[in-house]
């Protein structure tokens, strides 16, 4: 943990909840968190749940909160996909993060299902941003940056795709998927 002066930590003293069994302040509370940045039901509760809150009062104002609609889940993936997105992830790593979140898989499938994206275009791309669109002349090279649109969580048909777009064929190193993403990706993934 980072001190400053004198043995303190960095950042404002959060003070311990005033009334832990009351879901009217722990709703209070959960809206200071929201406004800052939005959460899945699962998160926002784990917060109040920190902030010294019963699990009962911290799940209750959190179902207040759905109810008034300041905390969706729904939205909350949405957002997170557009978000991911726009970093350069493809859906396997979107859809392992949100997994890990606690995020249900039939509505991570849906909300991709619904974004509409094109994968393979998306791969090429990422693929062209970070290379350029200059065509990789040796096998290793072209491996390379297979791996790094596997990284990203593109499918094989996706990375096969951007190299279509690049006017590549199909190599053997292409198709050669990673088993394990959540292994490869070990705590590069950000919440």
């Amino acid at each position: 943990m980072n001190a400053g002066r004198r043995g303190r930590p960095f950042g404002r003293r959060r003070a311990a909840a005033t009334a832990p069994a009351d879901p009217e302040a722990a709703r209070q509370d959960g809206i200071g968190i929201l406004a800052r940045r939005d959460l899945a039901r699962r998160a926002l509760c784990e917060r109040l749940v920190e902030r010294g809150y019963e699990p009962g009062a911290a799940e209750e104002a959190v179902a207040l909160l759905a109810d008034e609609r300041l905390v969706d889940d729904a939205r909350f993936v949405s957002n997170r996909i557009a978000s991911r997105v726009a970093r350069g992830h493809g859906p396997r790593r979107i859809r392992l993060e949100l997994e890990q979140a606690g995020l249900e898989k039939g509505l991570i499938e849906a909300a991709l299902k619904a974004s509409r994206i094109d994968w393979g275009r998306q791969a090429f791309i990422v693929l062209t941003r970070r290379y350029g669109s200059d065509r990789p002349s040796a096998p290793a090279e072209r491996a390379a940056r297979a791996r790094f649109l596997y990284y990203r969580g593109f499918s094989g048909a996706d990375v096969q795709s951007a190299f279509a777009a690049l006017g590549l064929e199909a190599s053997s190193a292409v198709d050669e998927e990673p088993g394990d993403l959540a292994g490869s990706l070990g705590e590069d993934v950000d919440f």
